[in-house]
Order: structure tokens, then sequence, then C-alpha cells
């Protein structure tokens, strides 16, 4: 795939990525509607939705995050919480080293970067950490100044809905869930994802990661 340069480019990238994800939840929902193998394909529909979750929030951050880098802009214009990005090491070694020379190295990077451009690898800066919990979520809107307002009462049902019974099921547990639950659940994280997709179009419209 080419690189995001345009807005354009962007919704593309994640209506793409949507697409393929609604389709097959869409599938998952027509499939528990048969009483053959009901629960089994419950328990497929959970773990999938979970995989649908994690793998959208990544793959749509990244895209955004590559989006933002391809504006080509400096430190001194962009939010804080994209200039953390490209600076992050060198705030560790503040945190952590007692070395003064260190404390001094890192100090002088980040005083002199005000007027480059960020040199960040989009892939390894968003980490979903293999269990995105709503903790985690918001952590990655959070780092990308998005805006969670949508997403606040919906710790619950991330976590324990779809996390904890995924983490269940993935470890060889047996977990199930009635016909209704699991159709809500199906419904809840199409409306998750769509509604992910509508704040990395709008923040990129929008410049929101400016200053």
């Amino acid at each position: 795939m080419g690189k995001i340069r345009t807005i354009t480019d962007l919704q593309s990238r994640l209506d793409d990525s949507f697409a393929w994800r609604l389709k097959e939840l869409s599938h998952l929902k027509s499939a528990i509607q048969s009483d053959s193998n009901r629960e089994t394909n419950i328990r497929s529909a959970i773990a999938l939705s979970y995989a649908h979750w994690e793998g959208f929030i990544k793959e749509s951050s990244i895209y955004y995050l590559e989006f933002v880098l391809s504006r080509r802009l400096t430190y001194a214009d962009l939010k804080n919480c994209f200039q953390v990005f490209g600076i992050s090491k060198h705030l560790e070694t503040l945190s952590a080293t007692k070395s003064r020379t260190k404390q001094i190295e890192a100090i002088n990077f980040i005083s002199k970067q005000a007027n480059e451009r960020p040199n960040i690898n989009a892939r390894q800066a968003i980490c979903t950490k293999s269990n995105l919990n709503s903790d985690v979520f918001k952590g990655i809107m959070h780092s990308l100044g998005l805006n969670i307002e949508h997403f606040e009462t919906k710790s619950k049902l991330i976590d324990e809905q779809l996390l904890a019974k995924r983490n269940a099921i993935a470890h060889g547990e047996y977990c199930t869930m009635d016909y209704h639950g699991c159709t809500e659940l199906l419904k809840e994280v199409i409306t998750l994802l769509r509604t992910y997709k509508n704040e990395i179009e709008n923040a990129a419209s929008q410049e929101s990661y400016r200053l």
C-alpha cells in the first residue's frame, strides 16, 4: 500500500478496514440465528468480535498517525500528545537515570526538537498490548488527541462483555452468552468501530493534531 498523504487516502484506508470487518460481523449475526451449533457459533462470534475490536482500533490509529506525520509538521506545530511519541525515549531517560550527563543529554535533545519534524515509526508507536481494555483504549485516544466523550460509558462493555469473555474463550474455558446478549454485543462492537472511525475522520478534517 502507498503512503497516506491526504484525507482522501486516510478515509479510503479506514473505509476498507471497516467494510470487511462490518461484513464479517454481519455474517456472524446471521450464523447465530441458526439453532444448529448455536453455542459454538456464539463463542466464535465473541472471539471474533474482540479480534475486530482490537484489530480495527490498532490499524486505524496507525493510519491516523501516519497521516499526521505526512503533514510534515514540526514538533512546535503539533499538540503535545504527538510530541511525546518522538521524545518518549528521552522522557524515560529523565525519569529512570540518575546520571546527570544522561539527563543533560536528554534535556538538550528535547529542547532542540521544536523546529524539527518527528521521526516516528507509527506501527511501533501504537500498542494495544494484545489486551485492549478500556484503559489501554483511552490511552491510545489520549495519545492521538482524540475525543473520548462517546466512549466514556463503554468501559463495562469493553472490559466485562468483550475482553473478559474473549480471554476466557482464548484460554480454553467454557464461556458462552445467550442469543440476545451476543446479538447486542455484535451490534455494540460495530457501533464502537464506526464511532472511532468517525472520530479519526473528524480529527483529520478539523486538523485537531495542530496546536
